[in-house]
């Protein structure tokens, strides 16, 4: 009994992909036709800022601004700038000049990313995409959108961002919450050593 209960007391150590296996999923869509363009701008977008899947099928056309590098986040009551890096900046630009007008079908559609009917996108529809592409990567982890943020954080942190600057970029209100991923660095080092 108290084995149980100490083992639903240990927080679940989220799954963080390697830096080859992000290179391999980002690769996987082939900039051939729209929905190859879209699905390679949605992946680096995810994994560029690590914002949650509501926020990136809520993103709308006015929220990029791939030119500067940055995107506008509202999610969870809280609105916040994340800046992305050059690549996932190509992506978007890509992806709003040669691939969004032809899967848009109503021009009064404000989403950034849309189905191929032409329609905001849905959590289910981002959700297949990203699976479709890890069986592609022929990657062996289980990997969701939240897999995509939680890499991230981690990749950030390994390479020197501060922690109060990744809690911004995440949108956590609480620090304490973006503490899991210093912990999660720590045991890879202590791992490795």
């Amino acid at each position: 009994v108290k084995s149980e209960v100490k083992r639903r007391k240990e927080k679940h150590v989220p799954e963080i992909l390697t830096n080859q296996e992000i290179f391999l999923l980002l690769s996987q869509p082939k900039c051939t036709d729209a929905k190859g363009i879209r699905d390679k701008a949605i992946l680096e977008l995810l994994y560029a800022t690590g914002i949650r899947v509501t926020e990136l099928i809520s993103l709308n056309v006015t929220d990029v601004n791939a030119d500067l590098g940055f995107i506008r986040c509202v999610g969870e009551g809280r609105e916040r700038m994340i800046p992305i890096y050059p690549a996932a900046a190509e992506a978007l630009k890509l992806y709003q000049k040669r691939a969004r007008n032809a899967l848009v079908t109503n021009p009064q559609e404000t989403a950034l990313f849309v189905n191929v009917y032409g329609e905001r996108m849905t959590r289910q529809g981002l959700w297949k995409i990203i699976k479709h592409y890890t069986r592609e990567a022929r990657i062996n982890k289980e990997i969701t959108p939240q897999t995509l943020r939680h890499s991230f954080a981690v990749h950030l942190l390994e390479n020197g961002a501060d922690l109060h600057s990744l809690q911004e970029m995440l949108g956590h209100a609480d620090i304490s919450s973006t503490q899991v991923y210093v912990n999660i660095v720590r045991g890879k080092l202590k791992d490795a050593y």
